[in-house]
């Protein structure tokens, strides 16, 4: 019996799980990582990089613009579905660029740090 019982519509979910083995996040870590030095502007998307003072350390995020920007346009800041653990993977910056374009809205994509070296609320904490 586990700790936190599963229903019984559900166990079958518990057969596709696999044990997350401690040297995969690295390397998907360090492998997704190096997509935020890419250049990932457009014809319809204006993105440059940004440091993001957080105390005595800084964030990386970037900056998403369309060009027919409003100096007024909303903002809104995206944190990637990475589960604060892995970097943005390319279907992310995909995902931001539409949001910034059709929203006629700025997009802020925090690359946040990352667990297990930065345990929660670490990653997320931007103020």
């Amino acid at each position: 019996m586990s700790k936190y019982p599963i229903s019984k519509d559900f166990r079958f979910v518990k057969l596709l799980t696999f044990p997350v083995m401690p040297w995969i996040a690295p390397i998907a870590q360090s492998t997704l990582g190096v997509l935020m030095h890419f250049n990932h502007s457009d014809k319809n998307v204006k993105v440059s990089k940004k440091k993001i003072d957080v105390g005595d350390a800084q964030i990386n995020a970037l900056f998403y613009e369309p060009v027919d920007c409003d100096e007024h346009a909303p903002l809104l800041v995206y944190f990637h579905g990475g589960a604060f653990s892995y970097k943005a993977a390319p279907y992310y910056f995909r995902l931001v660029k539409d949001y910034s374009v059709k929203a006629k809205c700025k997009v802020l994509m925090i690359d946040y740090r990352l667990a297990p070296k930065y345990k929660y609320p670490i990653p997320v904490y931007i103020y």
